[in-house]
């Protein structure tokens, strides 16, 4: 994603911090992680995950992003750290900082399904975190969310994919942004 000042071809690149959300991180099958591991892909967590050919499955959404994106933006009482994931309800996500260098994954490990989709972002103004989780979002809703903090960035490499076996089922991820073009001074 990159960050442009104006549109069409006399845009131009704006360095931003800030809070990217990523919402409907889930699976095609339960697993029985205990998130947040490093331990994400163990195919031992999965043991009733399998297609219809007999291939093993989980059908996870994973997120990706590189670890040099990930800082802090320090906003004081705005501030929630670098990776934000939500305790109330407690996160289905699972996050691998391990298994590709210098990259976090996030995982889904719960099985969602259409009816917890969320399907608008209600706020203009971004993404909202406030006493564990986000206040827009169902209970259900707030288990398959993640966020982290970016600062000075004029984009971000985020990777999206579905893990295993192929399946011939839709997935779903949703995506906002909370913008600064300047931090405040906290100092």
């Amino acid at each position: 994603y990159e960050f442009r000042d104006g549109y069409g071809a006399g845009s131009s690149a704006v360095s931003v911090s800030g809070y990217f959300a990523f919402f409907d991180v889930d699976a095609l099958c339960y697993c029985e992680n205990t998130p947040p591991t490093n331990n994400c892909m163990n195919p031992d967590d999965c043991p009733n995950c399998y297609n219809k050919n007999g291939e093993q499955y989980w059908g996870a959404d994973c997120v990706s992003v590189s670890n040099a994106d990930i800082t802090d933006p320090n906003l004081g009482d705005d501030s929630y750290g670098d990776i934000v994931l939500t305790t109330n309800p407690e996160t289905s996500l699972c996050m691998d900082s391990t298994t590709e260098p210098g990259r976090t994954i996030f995982y889904g490990t719960k099985k969602g399904d259409g009816a917890d989709n969320t399907n608008s972002w209600i706020n203009p103004d971004g993404a909202q975190f406030e006493n564990g989780g986000f206040p827009e979002l169902t209970f259900k809703q707030n288990t398959f969310a993640g966020m982290f903090g970016f600062v000075n960035q004029d984009s971000l490499q985020i990777d999206y994919e579905v893990t295993g076996a192929e399946t011939q089922k839709g997935r779903n991820l949703v995506f906002s942004a909370q913008l600064y073009l300047c931090l405040p001074d906290l100092g």
